[in-house]
């Protein structure tokens, strides 16, 4: 009997550890990603289970993932001085959704909305429902404006596990920062 009680409170006290640390003793801190050096610069932060995925897009400059959840985020950047004429966030968000509806099949694209993402850019929020690989996938993609640039922060994951992964990808996307 003594051994029961002392496996219980053994329990407890760790069940107690975890819940106060938040359980970061087990997943770990959070990650990190950058783009790169420089004014053009930018960021996410992942959790600590996510990994880096250089094979999701060779252009994208961020490429992570949780593969085993179908977790996925790429981020894009279009330098302001290389577009050809002075475009807005709008105008923008309009070309770049048709063109990346353009490649897949099975295709549809809600109106985007206007987002502040990480409380500090404004930007144009949208999805795209899509067949890709003979599965059918969502498509998360938010498009935010910074003085020097447009970037196109696009996240997914399967149709079936949206419910459960739309709150982890857009928790991902609020993490975007430039020049940090």
């Amino acid at each position: 009997m003594r051994l029961r009680e002392i496996g219980t409170a053994l329990v407890l006290t760790v069940l107690v550890i975890l819940s106060l640390s938040g359980c970061q003793a087990i997943l770990g801190e959070p990650k990190v990603i950058k783009s790169g050096e420089g004014s053009g610069s930018f960021q996410v932060t992942v959790p600590a289970d996510w990994r880096e995925d250089p094979e999701l897009n060779e252009n994208a400059a961020i490429r992570a993932s949780k593969r085993r959840d179908e977790l996925y985020i790429i981020v894009f950047s279009d330098s302001k001085e290389e577009l050809r004429d002075a475009v807005m966030l709008d105008e923008f968000t309009k070309v770049a959704s048709s063109e990346l509806a353009k490649s897949f099949k099975s295709t549809e694209v809600t109106t985007p909305v206007p987002v502040l993402v990480n409380g500090t850019y404004p930007g144009m929020s949208y999805r795209i429902y899509a067949e890709a690989n003979n599965h059918k996938v969502v498509y998360l993609i938010t498009n935010v404006e910074t003085p020097q640039a447009f970037h196109q922060i696009i996240t997914w994951t399967l149709l079936e596990l949206i419910d459960r992964n739309q709150s982890k990808l857009q928790q991902v996307t609020d993490t975007f920062k430039v020049n940090y």
